[in-house]
C-alpha cells in the first residue's frame, strides 16, 4: 500500500496515532529490559557481598539504582536518619526518576491516544458532510463517502488498539518498580544487620 493511500485512510489523525504508538513501543521495551538487567544485576551484586567479596564502600559509583540504594544505606545510614524506612523510600525516589517519567510517558499516551482516535473520528465525519453538501444533492461517489467514513472508524480502532496495551505495559512496570520498593526495604534490612553483627559493611553505629 502506497503511503498516499494510507494517509488517505487514516489521516491526519492517524499519521499521529502511528508515531505514538512507535514512541510508546520504545519507551515500554526499553525500560522493560532495564527493570529486568536491574534486578538480574543487583541478585548478582548482592550474592557476592553476602559472601564478603564487595567492599560496600568502594562499591559507589555504579548504574544499577538498586544497587546504589542499598549501597549508600550500608555505606551512609548510621550518619543519616534512623528511620531505615523513610530513607529507603527517599533513595528510591531519588534514583527511579528515570523509571518514573517513562511511566509518565506512558500514562500520557495511554489518555491521549482514545482522544487522537475520536478526533480523527470526526475529521472523518466532517469529509463525509463535506462531500455531501459538494455535492449539492447530486450523486455522490461511493468512494468518497468511503474515504470519509473508513477515515473514522479506522482511527478509533487506532486509537483503542494502542491504549489497551499501553495501559498493560504501564501497569506491570509500575507493579515491577513497586516490587522493587519492597526488596529494597527487605535487602536493606539484611545489610544492617549484618553490620550490626559484624560490621564488615561498614562502621557500626556508635
Amino acid at each position: 500500500m502506497a503511503l498516499t493511500d494510507l494517509y488517505a485512510k487514516i489521516g491526519p489523525a492517524g499519521v499521529v496515532l502511528i508515531a505514538v504508538a512507535i514512541v510508546s513501543l520504545f519507551v515500554s521495551v526499553k525500560h522493560l529490559l532495564y527493570l529486568i538487567w536491574m534486578e538480574i544485576d543487583f541478585k548478582k551484586f548482592f550474592a557476592r557481598v553476602e559472601l564478603g567479596e564487595v567492599n560496600l564502600e568502594k562499591a559507589l559509583p555504579t548504574r544499577n539504582p538498586l544497587r546504589r540504594i542499598v549501597t549508600e544505606v550500608a555505606v551512609h545510614h548510621q550518619y543519616h536518619s534512623p528511620d531505615l524506612r523513610s530513607e529507603v523510600s527517599y533513595l528510591f525516589y531519588r534514583y527511579f526518576n528515570k523509571i518514573k517519567a517513562g511511566m509518565a510517558v506512558l500514562r500520557l499516551i495511554s489518555v491521549i491516544s482514545p482522544l487522537l482516535g475520536l478526533m480523527g473520528t470526526v475529521l472523518g465525519i466532517m469529509k463525509v458532510f463535506k462531500v455531501i453538501g459538494d455535492s449539492g444533492g447530486g450523486t455522490i461517489a461511493q468512494s468518497d463517502l468511503a474515504l470519509g467514513i473508513g477515515e473514522a472508524m479506522y482511527t478509533t480502532v487506532m486509537g483503542l488498539v494502542i491504549t489497551i496495551p499501553v495501559l498493560a505495559l504501564l501497569y506491570t512496570i509500575r507493579l515491577k518498580v513497586s516490587g522493587f520498593q519492597v526488596m529494597m526495604m527487605e535487602y536493606s534490612y539484611r545489610v544492617i544487620g549484618a553490620m550490626n553483627a559484624t560490621c564488615p559493611y561498614g562502621k557500626k553505629k556508635s
